[in-house]
């Protein structure tokens, strides 16, 4: 799906010192706001969960007439509120751009470079001549003394170096993520092979229907319950009633540790973050407390969050599914909530 996106650029940061300049030909005095038109999610970054990849255009704030400029470019929430920042940008292929990067950087911090003289090369850059970290020094050390040709060689060795090292994590972490994996689809054909047995044992299954039919019992009583409370209620009202539960503690019906619990709150604001809804609401303290989607792997659940919003928007309490398990964080389980045993009870 494409959107528009508004980003923040920090004026002292990689993005804008090296990237923009040398990349895009763009550099700032100090922070300020563009836009990302056309923007298309790619993935998730391995090494940072805050982080997202989209490839997009970007428009340029201070020339706007001028042709929007496509890229790939990763954002980052690093202040939790919702808000992109740009972390770095690129053009061209993806791994010697993300090397060059560490170069740029390395030998901006070194004071070899300066966005200037990015800004300067940044013809260069499009017509392919400056494109990675070899071409860039090859172009900085002639007609220089040798004294500032091993000053921009040992700082080319330092990234390079560096470059190296962040490959061989994240293969290792890859591996990790492979392992875990397999454990997964371990556990998924346990659990498979566990609800086959079920399946075979009556009792077993009316067992299961019972637990589903007071689980689905006690979120309608709870729905209704709180659609009568909130009429005629302002908002700072409904965010002074705690929030509560409205269904008993149960287990994932995958056999994996995850808990499921039902939740009445008052809904304090709701926002889309990529792939992911971000929900906040007023606990029973009335403290506020933020969730995240445990779902975006299955992509955005656009059902539950425009049913968020519109509890929002009309000062009604919203009833929604927390999951957790004990070495995780509460996560708003919209994929659960979407399930035929939970969508008939807000979907409406």
């Amino acid at each position: 799906m494409e959107e528009r996106i508004s980003v923040k650029i920090i004026a002292k940061e990689h993005a804008n010192m090296d990237s923009l300049p040398l990349r895009f030909g763009i550099h700032f005095d100090s922070d300020v706001e563009i836009e990302l038109i056309e923007a298309k999610f790619i993935k998730l970054d391995n090494k940072y969960s805050d982080r997202h990849h989209y490839s997009a255009k970007l428009v340029d704030p201070v020339n706007p007439d001028n042709k929007p400029e496509i890229g790939y470019f990763i954002l980052g929430d690093r202040f939790n509120k919702g808000k992109w920042t740009l972390v770095t940008a690129w053009r061209n292929d993806q791994n010697t751009e993300w090397y060059l990067s560490e170069t740029l950087r390395r030998l901006r911090e070194d004071k070899v470079l300066n966005p200037k003289m990015l800004l300067d090369m940044h013809p260069l850059y499009r017509k392919g001549e400056i494109n990675s970290s070899s071409t860039l020094v090859n172009y900085l050390i002639k007609d220089l003394a040798q004294a500032d040709i091993l000053k921009i060689e040992a700082s080319a060795k330092a990234a390079h170096e560096k470059y190296l090292i962040d490959v061989e994590q994240l293969k290792t972490e890859n591996e990790n993520l492979q392992k875990q994996s397999d454990k997964h689809l371990n556990v998924a054909l346990e659990a498979i092979e566990h609800v086959e047995v079920l399946e075979e044992t009556k009792s077993h299954l009316e067992l299961l229907n019972k637990a589903l039919e007071d689980e689905n019992t006690q979120l309608k009583q709870a729905f209704t319950t709180a659609a009568l409370r909130d009429l005629g209620k302002t908002p700072q009202e409904l965010a002074m009633i705690p929030a509560r539960q409205v269904t008993r503690v149960w287990q994932s019906k995958t056999g994996s540790t995850y808990k499921n619990i039902g939740i009445e709150a008052t809904v304090i604001d709701v926002i889309r973050r990529g792939e992911n809804i971000v929900l906040t609401y007023a606990d029973k303290n009335g403290r506020y407390q933020t969730v995240e989607d445990f779902g975006f792997l299955n992509g955005f659940v656009k059902d539950v969050y425009d049913y968020l919003t519109s509890c929002k928007e009309k000062n009604r309490r919203a009833v929604f599914i927390l999951t957790y398990k004990p070495d995780m964080r509460m996560r708003l389980a919209s994929d659960t909530m979407k399930l035929a045993n939970y969508s008939s009870l807000w979907r409406n």
